[in-house]
């Protein structure tokens, strides 16, 4: 599925907001603190933006599958440095 606004493609359209939701949730499964939230918020933006370590191959993914997917892996990318960071912390 393709998304257009003003006749430009836009393959992650901003008002669909629930990948974003799911991915940052996902990130904050292991939180208990203010320090990892915001780690984790910081975290979770800088894979979603940067779209490193294969998120920029999963977004490109056709329709709605890409579009969800790659917010995921960010957060599960996430998830997996807050799990350390919690382990060196304790």
């Amino acid at each position: 599925m393709k998304f257009e606004k003003n006749g430009v493609e836009n393959k992650d359209p901003s008002f669909v907001v629930v990948d974003e939701f799911a991915g940052m949730w996902i990130s904050l499964i292991l939180v208990d603190g203010i320090f990892l939230i915001l780690t984790s918020f910081l975290l979770f933006r800088f894979f979603d933006i940067t779209k490193i370590l294969g998120i920029n191959k999963i977004e490109n993914l056709n329709g709605s599958l890409g579009i969800m997917l790659d917010d995921i892996v960010a957060g599960i990318y996430t998830l997996i440095i807050v799990f350390f960071i919690k382990i060196i912390l304790v």
